[in-house]
């Protein structure tokens, strides 16, 4: 039996969207995908390894409905339902052929938000981090509600203590912003680690 839906809930996926390299696959995963969004209609979809070819968010059903967030390749996005949400501001990693990371913004950042994304900025090191992270207000519920979320995929080369250190400065950072600006933080992804190797 289905659970039951609350129309004050936020609903949201996160996916890996690759998989294996088959001839037809990446059609497949695009088809899947797409139903999966136009059926479930979310609030929010967190991407990882979401591949430049897909192109699903330049589909008109998705495009009249959805904004796109993000990087492509192997790093993190964000697919918002802008008729619900407003991103305020956002930024995401992008790694350079010279393997450096830089951060890219969109839109802009809004005035309001320059003391958190100074806070931001001075918590996390981005050549460690592969992220998509939006400031956004809830559109459809009174009274209106502000959140961040953070799209992550977690590093993978790397062993698998430091993934755990990688792992805990983010989640320090989102504890640091709930604590100093009082607003709430949905993390999501592909942590490229399990349960058992992070402390509860």
């Amino acid at each position: 039996m289905a659970a039951h839906r609350n129309n004050n809930d936020l609903d949201l996926i996160t996916m890996n969207a690759d998989g294996p390299h088959i001839a037809g696959n990446a059609s497949k995963r695009k088809n899947a995908i797409l139903n999966l969004v136009t059926r479930r209609k979310p609030h929010l979809i967190f991407f990882q390894e979401y591949k430049l070819a897909m192109n699903l968010w330049k589909r008109d059903e998705i495009k009249r409905k959805y904004t796109y967030i993000g990087s492509n390749g192997n790093s993190a996005s964000i697919l918002y339902d802008k008729n619900k949400l407003t991103c305020t501001s956002s930024f995401y990693t992008q790694k350079q052929t010279e393997g450096q990371g830089v951060i890219q913004w969109y839109p802009t950042i809004n005035h309001e938000d320059v003391d958190l994304i100074n806070f931001i900025n001075s918590s996390l090191d981005i050549n460690e981090h592969r992220l998509c992270m939006s400031k956004m207000t809830r559109k459809d519920v009174e009274p209106v509600q502000h959140f961040i979320c953070i799209s992550w995929h977690g590093p993978h080369r790397v062993t698998d203590p430091n993934k755990v250190i990688v792992l805990n400065k983010l989640l320090q950072t989102a504890n640091g912003i709930f604590t100093e600006f009082n607003i709430p933080v949905i993390i999501g992804g592909d942590f490229n680690i399990s349960n058992e190797e992070v402390d509860q």
